[in-house]
C-alpha cells in the first residue's frame, strides 16, 4: 500500500512540474534590406509581424546602413524602448500586448518602418492616428492594410 501511495505522489508531482514548466518563447528574424525584391526599396521583411508576448525579435542588417529602433508614436505604454546601432544586429523581447512600431532612422523618411503585433493590440488606435512622413505615406498605407489583416 505504501508503494502505491509513493507512486501516486510521484506521478502527481511530475504532472504538477510538467504543467508548471514555462512555455518556450519563439525567436523571430526581421531582415533590414535595401531592395525588398518586389519593387520596394529600404524595407523591413516582414513589414508586419505577429508574435506572442515573451517572443524575441532580432533585426538583422542584411544590407549595410540600417538600424532598428522604437517609433514612439506607436508603442505600448510602459514598454521598454530600444535603439540599435547602424549596421548592427539588435534584438528586442516583447514584454506586453500591443502594437510596436519600428523604424530605420536613416531611411524613415522613405518609409522604412514595420509593426510588431503582440496579443491583443490594445494601442491599435495609435496605428490609425499615426501620420507618416509625406514621402512614406504610400508605404504606410500598405503596412496599415497588412496590420488590419493580421489583427
Amino acid at each position: 500500500m505504501t508503494s502505491r501511495f509513493i507512486a501516486a505522489a510521484i506521478a502527481a508531482f511530475t504532472m504538477i512540474c510538467v504543467s508548471a514548466a514555462p512555455v518556450s518563447a519563439a525567436d523571430h528574424t526581421v531582415e533590414m534590406l535595401n531592395d525588398g525584391g518586389d519593387g520596394q526599396f529600404m524595407v523591413f521583411k516582414p513589414e508586419v509581424l505577429k508574435v506572442e508576448v515573451g517572443d524575441t525579435v532580432t533585426f538583422k542588417p542584411t544590407d549595410p546602413g540600417h538600424n532598428a529602433q522604437t517609433m514612439t508614436e506607436i508603442w505600448p505604454e510602459g514598454a521598454e524602448e530600444f535603439k540599435g546601432e547602424i549596421g548592427q544586429e539588435v534584438s528586442y523581447t516583447v514584454e506586453k500586448p500591443g502594437v510596436y512600431g519600428v523604424k530605420c532612422l536613416p531611411h524613415y523618411m522613405m518609409g522604412m518602418m514595420m509593426l510588431i503585433v503582440a496579443g491583443d493590440p490594445e494601442n491599435a488606435d495609435q496605428v490609425e492616428s499615426f501620420e507618416p512622413p509625406q514621402m512614406a505615406a504610400e508605404r504606410w498605407n500598405k503596412i496599415k492594410g497588412e496590420f488590419e489583416a493580421a489583427k
